[in-house]
């Protein structure tokens, strides 16, 4: 009897457990029929749900949510414009046949004649072979847009006025070029005059002062010009080793002055005949050695020139003993007007225009400028060049004396009144009588009514400059 009690009891249990499972089993639909309305009903998204013949089922929203006239039941391609219709068409082909979702953006005329973006998502589904419906998830990005537009906007006009920064930068710095040209020759020509010792010291200092002024515009002048996008490239075949002696040979009376050893090497496999730029060349060398003695008070600067890997590329290094420069300093030191820190401006001077030029001008000759600390003190910089080989180089051009006659005509064309008196005055220096032109259109007529064995000529000037003149055929 007891073993009959304790096996009903079991039975009844068993039920009960049947029965709460059946009842979990109701509510679990329910559960997720309840949670589906819920994100329908609240989410920003319009959703839409088609049948396998591509018809509206259902909606989140009102009808008026999206600036369509769409039925229930209807296909929902019957009152869709052409295009967003064709894209549709196609997205949701892919979708299906793809088994992935699918996207496009589509622009819509609202009824107020504003223009509204719209991003769908489109989830196509097959069931045995064919159409099984779809969703399609609507996200209104006209913000978005908005804000591109506006960030493009914003873009194109910060790039117009570095442009225009730029092309002013280029035009100032010849226009205050100008002037200063002309106070530098009337200097020179003073200097070229009677004078006592102190009144030859003070031109001196006046046109030493001029030449740094010069050398700040140049740098100004290059680095609108590369940032414009207008630095233009020669190639000419040069001799490598007389280019890196010249370089030398400039910088080696300031090492002399701070008594320090001006060292160069050329690697003996490195060829001496190449082809490039070799003015931009100059300059690179030129601002890195200047920059090494400049910030060295005690030891060495030096100058590497070694084989690369390729037969063509050259590898350039300066080295110093000096301050050097913080390795946390990364890539800052190429940014325009950058120095380490404000007692360098103090004690050295300097725009901090120099290496941002050199890292320009080595980018525009296909290298890159590094540099890197020395543990023992100073910085080495370097980079390489793809310099090929020149079959011919020139030979020297006859002295400067021996290029004109004596009786040679020569004629000045500069808008300029000072440079003209300054130009005119040295041709009559060295035994040349000049004609002026003040324009290149007067200098054209004045070459078309005489003949010239030289015209020297400025390249900006109004009516027609040097650039214009020189595309003519002059005989």
């Amino acid at each position: 009897m007891s073993e009959d009690l304790s096996e009903l009891s079991s039975l009844k249990a068993q039920i009960q457990q049947l029965k709460s499972q059946l009842r979990l089993a109701n509510i679990q639909p329910d559960l997720q029929e309840h949670h589906w309305l819920a994100l329908m009903q609240n989410t920003d998204d319009i959703i839409l749900v088609l049948d396998g013949e591509d018809r509206l089922q259902s909606i989140n929203r009102s009808l008026e949510s999206l600036p369509l006239h769409l039925e229930l039941g209807q296909p929902i391609y019957a009152h869709l414009p052409e295009e967003p219709a064709r894209k549709l068409r196609r997205t949701m082909q892919k979708s299906r046949e793809a088994a992935v979702p699918q996207y496009f953006e589509q622009a819509l005329t609202a009824a107020d004649g504003s223009l509204r973006w719209y991003y769908t998502k489109v989830i196509g589904f097959t069931a045995a072979g064919s159409c099984g419906g779809a969703i399609l998830i609507v996200t209104d990005i006209t913000s978005r847009k908005r804000i591109d537009a506006h960030l493009e906007q914003a873009t194109a006009d910060a790039q117009a006025a570095n442009l225009a920064k730029n092309m002013f930068l280029a035009v100032m710095s010849h226009e205050i070029r100008t002037p200063l040209n002309g106070m530098m020759g009337m200097l020179q020509l003073l200097k070229l005059t009677a004078l006592n010792n102190e009144q030859r010291d003070m031109i001196e200092i006046a046109l030493h002062s001029s030449e740094g002024l010069l050398g700040l515009l140049t740098d100004l002048l290059d680095f609108s010009k590369i940032e414009a996008g207008r630095m233009e490239l020669d190639q000419e075949n040069f001799e490598l080793r007389r280019l890196v002696e010249d370089v030398v040979a400039i910088q080696a009376t300031s090492s002399q002055k701070k008594d320090l050893v001006l060292k160069c090497r050329i690697e003996h496999r490195v060829s001496d005949r190449r082809r490039g730029d070799i003015l931009r060349l100059q300059q690179i060398l030129t601002n890195l050695l200047n920059n090494a003695i400049k910030f060295t008070d005690k030891g060495e600067v030096s100058l590497r020139l070694s084989q690369g890997q390729a037969a063509d590329e050259v590898c350039f290094e300066v080295k110093d003993t000096g301050i050097g420069i913080s390795a946390e300093l990364g890539d800052a030191i190429f940014e325009p007007f950058m120095q380490a820190d404000g007692s360098i401006r103090r004690k050295h001077g300097g725009t901090g225009l120099g290496l941002p030029i050199c890292r320009r001008l080595v980018r525009a000759m296909g290298g890159e400028l590094h540099y890197e600390p020395q543990a023992e003190g100073g910085t080495r910089f370097y980079f390489s060049l793809k310099l090929p080989e020149a079959s011919f180089i020139p030979e020297d051009l006859p002295e400067p004396e021996t290029l004109l006659p004596p009786d040679a005509r020569v004629l000045v064309v500069e808008d300029n009144l000072v440079n003209q008196m300054v130009a005119v005055k040295m041709l009559e220096k060295l035994g040349l009588a000049a004609d002026v032109a003040l324009d290149g259109e007067q200098g054209l007529a004045a070459i078309a009514a005489k003949k010239y064995d030289l015209v020297l000529m400025d390249m900006m000037m109004p009516v027609l400059d040097g650039h214009d003149d020189a595309g003519f055929r002059w005989t």
